[in-house]
């Protein structure tokens, strides 16, 4: 059974997932390949993704992110990439609450700005990554 626990970011309470070890890497995996064609196509290098990573509370944590983003550049389109994305953001690696407050707000977002999709999903894994790879 999965274990949650209750976390107040930015004034906002959040009902988290912990992962065990081994969805940890899979998880990893996920937003790797959701990040992957974004790095690929020169939108987003490594170099952005590590300096981002410099403001984390927990940087082990994103060197790992960073590792398996690094080691796995595969081919994804915008539309599995979006798919991907809201997978990662709400509800099927993540579970509970929307990870960035109102659903609609989200969706809205993603229809907008999906070049951005990258940034909430490194934003979601700052915020929390004590919780998912702690």
């Amino acid at each position: 059974m999965a274990k949650f626990e209750e976390k107040t970011i930015n004034k906002q309470r959040y009902k988290i997932m912990l992962l065990p070890p081994m969805q940890q890497s899979l998880f990893a995996a996920k937003v790797a390949q959701a990040l992957a064609p974004i790095v690929a196509s020169g939108e987003l290098g490594l170099e952005g993704i590590k300096d981002f990573a410099k403001d984390t509370k927990n940087q082990e944590s994103m060197d790992k992110l960073i590792g398996v983003l690094a080691d796995s550049i595969p081919k994804v389109d915008a539309e599995k990439l979006h798919s991907l994305a809201k997978e990662a953001i709400h509800g099927k690696v993540w579970a509970g609450q929307v990870m960035l407050g109102d659903e609609d707000e989200l969706n809205k977002h993603l229809e907008e700005h999906p070049k951005n999709t990258f940034q909430l999903i490194i934003w979601a894994i700052s915020a929390n990554v004590k919780v998912f790879f702690g």
